[in-house]
C-alpha cells in the first residue's frame, strides 16, 4: 500500500517542530546571556577612604554605565526571544483542528436515526442539486453524497465504515511533514534553495572556520599559543631566573605584539615618550639592552617600560601611555598564572622525561619569584620594600618608628597584634580618619590556618604510609581577618586614652606570625629577642641540647593556635650519614626505620573504613565542584590595580632544605572562610621519614605566605599474605593439567594397540 506524504497546510504542526528546536536554543542562550550579580566590594566592616581607593571607585563607577547598558541590552534580547516563544505557543494553542471524523449522515444532512426511506429520498434530492451535469453542480460534493449513500445502504460499505471509519475500508498510511506547504511550491523553490545555500554552504562553514582558526591560536587560558612557547623557551633554561628577568619574559608575551593582538597598538608618540622614560632615573631596575630576539622587540620593550613604571610609581601621560599601562596590568594575572603552568610542565618534563633541553626541574625559588611578581603587580611595589607600606597613609619616613631597639614591626600582622593604644601611638603622625582607613585595610587582611591530614586512600590502613604508595595530604584552610583573629573591637579603635610606648612591653612575634606570651615578672628586666633570632643561634650548635619544634594542633585545635614542644633528637650530621643515599634520591630529611609490624582487622572495622572512604570521596568531589564554580573570595586592597582583585592563593608542598617542589602548585580560589583541598605525591621506595612543608602563598599581598611542617613516617611495604595461597592454587592447576595430558596420551595408546 503506497505511503502518502502531506505537508502542513495550516502551519499548526510546523509550530510544534519550530518550538522544539527553538527551545533547545533558547534555554542555553538564556543561561549564558543572563547577567551575573556582582557583589560590591566592602559590603561589611570598615571601608578604606584613602584618595587612591576613592579615585578607583569613582573610575569604576564611571565605567559602570557601559556595563549597565550592556546588561540592559542582554536582558532586552532575552525578553524578545522569550516573547517570540510565547507567540509561537499562542499560535499552537489557538490553531483549529483540521481533522474531522467521517460521518455520512452529516454529509446527507440527516439525523443519525433517519430511516432507509428518508436516506433514499434525501439522496435523490441532493443528487439533483449537485449533479455535475446540472448548472451550478459540484462534482466533489456529488462524489461525497454518493459515497455517503453507499455507506448507509450497502452492507459491505456500512460494515467498513463501522470498522475503519471509511466506506472504502482501510486506507493507506498517511505521513505528515511538519513544514508549511509553501516550502515545496514551485514558485518558491529558488528562494528555498538560496536560503539553504546561504545557511549551510556559506554561513555555517565560515562560522566553524572562524571558531577553529581562533581556537588553534589560543590556549585554554585564552592566551596565544606563541606566548606559551616563549614562556617555555625561557623558563626551561637552566639559568638563574631573577625577578627582573621574569618581568622581561612576561613583557615578551605575544598578547602585546601588534601583529597578533590589538591590545597594545603602537602610537606615534611612543618613540618620544618611551625614550624619555628610558633615559630618566625613575626606572633604575629597567634593562633595555638585551640580546634575545624576542625580548628586544619594540613592543616587548614598551611593555617592560610600562610594568617598571607601574612598580616604580612613575606618572605617565594620561592620554597615551596610561591607558596602555592599564591594559597591560589587566592581562598580567593571566600571564603569571600561565608562567606557573609552564613551570609545572617543565618540572614534569625534567622529572619524568628529561632531555638536553629540559634536564633540571625549576627550584622553589623560581616558583616563589613568579608568585612574588604577582604580588608586586597588584600592590604596585617592589619586593624589597616593606610590607607595611601596603597599608594606606603609611609613608617611608614613618618606618623608622616600626623598627627600633625595643620593637621590630615588619609585617601587618605584627602591627595588628599590638595593643590599640600602642598601635595608635605608633602611627600618631596620621589623623584619626586616616587611622580608620589603616584599620579598615587590616580588617580585610587575611590570616590562614593550615591543618593537614595524611592518608593512603587505597590501603587497608589509610593512616599508615608505606614505601611506594600514593600519599594524599588533605589540607584544610581556615581564613579569618586580622581584626577578628586578634579580637580588635572596631568601635574602640579611637580610644580616649593614649599609653606611652616606653611604659608597656611590646609583644614578641615569632616567624610564624603568631603572638608569643610575654615572659613572667621576674624576667621583665631582661632584654627579649624575637624567637627567630633565638632559633638561628641554636642552629649553630651541631649536637646535643633541645630543638624547638613548632607544630599545628590536631583537628580540634584549628583556631590558629600553635604549641611549642621540645624534642631531643639526634644530631643532624649522623642522621644524614645514615640515610644519605636515600635523601639524595628522594629529597627531604629522612631517617631509616625498621620493619613494620602487621596487624589484622575485623570485618566491622573494614566496613567502617569503606564507608568513611566513600563519604570522603563524595565530599572531595563536591569540594572540587564548588571550587571550580565559585571564584569569589574577598576583595583585595589594591588601589593602583585597574580592576577589582579577588584574593587568590597557590598551595603546594616543598622541601625547604633542598629548595625543591614536591607537589606542584595548585590554584586556590574561593577561600571565603574554609576550604579543603587534596595534594598527592608518591612516597619513596625505601622506609624513611619525610620532612616537608605545606605552603600557601598569596597572589595579591606582598610576601604573604603561610606554612606548616609536614612529617611523614614511611614504613616498609607489607607483603600480601595471600600470595602463597595463589601460588598453591596455580601449582594445583598445573598438576591437574599434567594429569589430564597423561590420561589423554594413555587413551590414544590403547586405541593404537586395538587397531593393530
Amino acid at each position: 500500500m503506497p505511503q502518502q506524504l502531506e505537508y502542513d497546510e495550516q502551519g499548526s504542526t510546523f509550530y510544534y517542530f519550530l518550538i522544539s528546536f527553538y527551545g533547545l536554543f533558547l534555554l542555553p542562550a538564556t543561561y549564558f546571556l543572563w547577567p551575573s550579580r556582582k557583589k560590591a566590594a566592602g559590603e561589611t566592616g570598615l571601608v578604606c577612604q584613602c584618595d587612591p581607593c576613592r579615585h578607583k571607585r569613582v573610575r569604576l563607577e564611571e565605567e559602570q554605565p557601559r556595563e549597565t547598558l550592556w546588561i540592559i541590552t542582554r536582558v532586552a534580547v532575552i525578553a524578545v526571544l522569550w516573547l517570540l516563544l510565547a507567540f509561537m505557543l499562542y499560535k499552537v494553542l489557538t490553531a483549529e483542528v483540521s481533522y474531522e471524523e467521517y460521518d455520512p449522515f452529516s454529509i446527507l444532512e440527516l439525523n443519525s436515526d433517519a430511516t432507509m426511506g428518508e436516506i433514499r429520498k434525501q439522496y435523490r434530492r441532493l443528487s439533483k442539486v449537485y449533479h455535475p451535469d446540472k448548472q451550478g453542480g459540484d462534482q466533489d460534493m456529488f462524489m461525497k453524497i454518493a459515497k455517503a449513500y453507499e455507506a448507509l445502504t450497502d452492507e459491505v460499505s456500512r460494515e467498513n465504515w463501522i470498522k475503519y471509519g471509511n466506506p472504502d475500508g482501510p486506507q493507506a498510511a498517511t505521513f505528515g511533514i511538519a513544514l508549511p506547504s509553501w516550502v515545496v511550491e514551485k514558485q518558491n523553490s529558488i528562494w528555498v534553495l538560496g536560503l539553504y545555500m546561504l545557511v549551510f554552504i556559506i554561513i555555517l562553514p565560515i562560522a566553524v572556520g572562524t571558531w577553529w582558526y581562533r581556537s588553534i591560536k589560543y590556549t585554554t587560558a585564552n592566551l596565544l599559543i606563541q606566548t606559551s612557547q616563549v614562556f617555555f623557551h625561557y623558563l626551561s633554561k637552566p639559568r638563574q631566573l631573577t625577578i627582573k628577568r621574569l618581568l622581561m619574559v612576561m613583557a615578551a608575551a605575544f598578547e602585546f605584539n601588534p601583529q597578533y593582538s590589538k591590545l597594545l597598538p603602537p602610537r606615534p608618540s611612543d618613540d618620544e615618550e618611551l625614550t624619555e622614560l628610558i633615559h630618566s632615573r625613575d626606572l633604575p631596575h629597567l634593562t633595555v639592552k638585551v640580546k634575545e630576539p624576542v625580548l628586544r622587540e619594540p613592543w616587548a620593550v614598551k611593555t617592560s617600560i610600562l610594568i617598571h613604571a607601574h612598580l616604580g610609581k612613575v606618572g605617565l601621560p594620561p592620554a597615551t601611555l596610561r591607558p596602555d599601562q592599564k591594559t597591560v596590568l589587566k592581562v598580567c594575572p593571566r600571564l603569571i598564572n600561565e608562567m606557573i603552568n609552564i613551570l609545572n610542565q617543565v618540572w614534569i618534563y625534567a622529572r619524568y622525561r628529561p632531555s638536553p633541553q629540559v634536564s633540571t626541574p625549576p627550584s622553589q625559588d623560581v616558583y616563589e619569584s613568579v608568585m612574588r611578581m604577582s604580588q608586586m603587580v597588584v600592590q604596585q611595589t617592589w619586593d624589597r620594600e616593606s610590607v607595611v607600606l601596603q597599608l594606606p597613609h603609611i609613608q617611608t619616613d614613618m618606618l623608622r618608628h616600626f623598627r627600633t631597639r625595643r620593637r621590630n614591626i615588619t609585617t601587618v600582622e605584627e602591627f595588628v597584634a599590638m595593643k590599640n593604644a600602642d598601635r595608635r601611638s605608633l602611627v600618631r603622625a596620621i589623623s584619626d580618619e586616616d587611622y580608620l582607613d589603616v584599620m579598615a585595610v587590616c580588617s580585610s587582611f587575611p590570616h590562614v590556618t593550615i591543618s593537614t591530614e595524611t592518608q593512603v586512600m587505597d590501603d587497608d590502613d589509610r593512616h599508615k604510609v608505606t614505601a611506594g604508595s600514593m600519599v594524599t595530604v588533605t589540607v584544610t584552610l581556615e581564613r579569618v581577618g586580622l581584626l577578628e583573629k586578634y579580637k580588635v573591637d572596631q568601635e574602640s579603635l579611637l580610644g580616649s586614652g593614649t599609653v606611652s610606648l616606653e611604659e608597656e612591653d611590646d609583644p614578641v612575634i615569632n616567624h610564624n606570625n603568631t603572638v608569643v606570651e610575654n615572659v613572667g615578672a621576674g624576667e621583665k628586666g631582661k632584654s627579649q629577642r624575637p624567637s627567630w633570632e633565638k632559633n638561628k643561634k641554636k642552629k649553630k650548635g651541631k649536637g646535643g641540647g633541645g630543638k624547638v619544634v613548632r607544630r599545628r594542633v590536631g583537628k580540634k585545635g584549628r583556631e590558629g593556635k600553635e604549641k611549642e614542644e621540645t624534642e631531643h633528637e639526634e644530631p643532624e650530621e649522623p642522621m644524614e650519614e645514615k640515610s644519605g643515599s636515600v635523601s639524595e634520591e628522594e629529597g627531604g630529611e629522612r631517617e631509616s626505620e625498621g620493619e613494620v609490624e602487621g596487624g589484622g582487622k575485623g570485618e566491622d572495622e573494614e566496613e567502617e573504613e569503606w564507608q568513611s572512604l566513600q563519604e570522603t570521596m563524595k565530599i572531595q568531589q563536591q569540594k572540587k565542584k564548588e571550587l571550580g564554580v565559585n571564584k569569589e573570595s574577598h576583595p583585595v586592597h589594591a588601589p593602583f590595580f585597574p580592576e577589582v582583585k579577588q584574593e587568590g592563593w597557590w598551595l603546594y608542598i616543598a622541601d625547604k632544605r633542598r629548595k625543591e617542589i614536591v607537589v606542584l602548585p595548585q590554584r586556590v580560589q574561593g577561600l571565603k572562610s574554609e576550604l579543603t583541598q587534596d595534594l598527592q605525591f608518591q612516597a619513596p621506595e625505601k622506609p624513611c621519614v619525610l620532612r616537608y612543608t605545606v605552603i600557601l602563598t598569596s597572589d595579591s599581598y606582598l610576601n604573604l605566605q603561610f606554612s606548616t611542617e609536614l612529617k611523614i613516617d614511611v614504613s616498609q611495604r607489607v607483603e600480601v599474605k595471600g600470595r602463597s595461597q595463589w601460588a598453591e592454587l596455580e601449582q594445583e592447576e598445573e598438576e591437574e593439567e599434567a594429569f589430564e595430558e597423561t590420561e589423554s596420551e594413555g587413551d590414544f595408546s590403547d586405541l593404537s594397540d586395538s587397531d593393530s
